[in-house]
């Protein structure tokens, strides 16, 4: 059993981790990890509509992720927010960058689960990933007010998820 072989210890397939509406068909499932230690960042933005100042926190994306194979606890790689889209790099030199496809459902207190497409990639690993499914969000919000804040604030929302990486068979 290899990183993103596709199979368990036993040999079998990987079964597909149940999603919010972020599901993935025409790929075979090749490996998941769990997102530890990692932060979604926000920067508090102030905009002028018409004399009324809004203040909003704008994502900036992940940092400081560590994946961790799901089936064996070792860890695998790393991920965090590229140049301009989301970027997964794992031990073995390989690396993906994905733009968001699909977004689950909103909620108040975790970050949305999503569905990620391949817009650029390096090495061996990766270069069979096509798609990859950000599931089981918990946390990675920001705040819920901005009064407390100062403008161009930046705020860090520690998080855990499960990724799910999808490509062709090896």
């Amino acid at each position: 059993m290899a990183w993103l072989d596709g199979r368990d210890a036993g040999g079998s397939l990987l079964s597909a981790p149940a999603s919010d509406g972020v599901d993935v068909s025409g790929w075979t499932l090749l490996g998941m990890a769990y997102a530890t230690g990692g932060t979604q960042w926000y920067v508090l933005h102030e905009e002028d509509y018409g004399g009324v100042n809004v203040r909003t926190w704008q994502a900036k994306g992940a940092r400081d992720v560590t994946l961790v194979d799901v089936l064996t606890g070792d860890p695998v790689g790393y991920h965090q927010q590229g140049a301009h889209f989301p970027h997964w790099s794992m031990l073995d030199g390989s690396w993906i960058e994905c733009q968001v496809l699909t977004q689950g459902p909103h909620y108040d207190d975790r970050i949305s689960e999503l569905r990620l497409g391949r817009v650029a990639y390096d090495g061996h690993a990766m270069g069979r990933v096509w798609e990859i499914q950000r599931l089981q969000t918990q946390g990675g919000m920001p705040p819920h007010t901005t009064h407390h804040h100062r403008v161009g604030e930046p705020y860090a929302s520690p998080y855990s998820a499960v990724y799910a990486f999808w490509g062709e068979e090896p």
